[in-house]
């Protein structure tokens, strides 16, 4: 089913949950969320479900082939991408959700 976590599916304010659990959160804490799914750097260690997310390995092996200005360049475009979302999933420092 990944094949429905599309980008539309999270610029949409309707959830596609029968029952959910939900937070708003402020700047920070959306940023904390985005670092913990685009760390700047490789993790020390990965939390549980980050390792099955597709997107995740590809996110760790662009940094093995960027400059460090490079990845910086291309995490302000992810995070521009990540700020037109409305909801995500609310991470944990040792899981995804």
């Amino acid at each position: 089913r990944s094949e429905e976590a599309t980008e539309q599916l999270y610029q949409l304010l309707a959830l596609p949950f029968t029952a959910a659990q939900y937070t708003i959160c402020n700047e920070k804490t959306w940023t904390m969320h985005f670092d913990r799914m685009f760390p700047a750097g490789c993790p020390t260690s990965i939390g549980q479900n980050f390792k099955q997310a597709t997107y995740y390995a590809q996110w760790l092996e662009l940094q093995n082939v960027l400059d460090a200005q490079s990845l910086s360049r291309v995490r302000v475009v992810v995070k521009n991408k990540f700020d037109s979302l409305m909801w995500i999933p609310y991470t944990q420092s040792d899981k995804m959700w």
